[in-house]
């Protein structure tokens, strides 16, 4: 738990390393590989932000259709909510 808390306030204070790591990883997740669930919100929310591309924000939309684990789910939408640029949102 420590853990992850100290990822996230990483992140959050735009790290570079944290910021690049989580985006190595989302692009990782997005080719298939899976995500160490301690860390899985970070990555889809930093990554996410960081790649801020219409694909990456497809990706997670469809992932979000897709998948059926309710807790996954919620970290998908969580992350798209975070988006800086709103016309994915419309």
């Amino acid at each position: 738990k420590l853990r992850k808390i100290l990822i996230k306030a990483a992140c959050a204070s735009e790290n570079q390393e944290c910021l690049q790591t989580a985006t190595r990883l989302f692009g990782e997740w997005m080719k298939g590989a899976k995500l160490n669930s301690e860390i899985r919100e970070m990555v889809f929310e930093y990554g996410l932000q960081v790649r801020n591309s219409e694909e990456a924000w497809q990706f997670m939309w469809d992932r979000y259709l897709e998948e059926s684990d309710l807790f996954e789910k919620k970290y998908i939408l969580l992350a798209m909510t975070t988006t800086a640029n709103t016309t994915h949102l419309e």
